[in-house]
């Protein structure tokens, strides 16, 4: 729960298209755009164009490392800025990374 409350923070989630769910106390399941597996691990993160605006750069404490069962991240057709966060790199289930038409840079 922690590290999508801070996509929500880092990318202007009160500005989102949908943001409907999102910092609720419903099952994460319930949050537009995420998909969890029976344990409730999240395995897919879809938000395209849904105008997120900002950076996916967080504190290490609070980072992509902590999503193990992510099969799925697409978050195409927004405004996000900066680098690819490194911590990408531990989503050893990851299949699909979709960060296209967004402002993003490699460090």
């Amino acid at each position: 729960r922690e590290i999508l409350t801070d996509i929500y923070y880092h990318t202007s989630g009160n500005k989102w298209a949908n943001k409907f769910n999102w910092l609720s106390e419903n099952r994460i399941g319930l949050w537009f755009g995420i998909t969890v597996d029976i344990g409730g691990h999240v395995q897919s993160i879809t938000l395209n164009d849904n105008q997120l605006d900002g950076t996916l750069d967080f504190s290490p404490s609070k980072s992509f490392r902590y999503l193990h069962a992510l099969k799925e991240l697409r978050l195409m057709s927004n405004s996000l800025i900066g680098s690819i966060p490194t911590s990408i790199s531990y989503l050893v289930s990851l299949e699909e990374l979709n960060l296209s038409w967004n402002l993003l840079s490699v460090r």
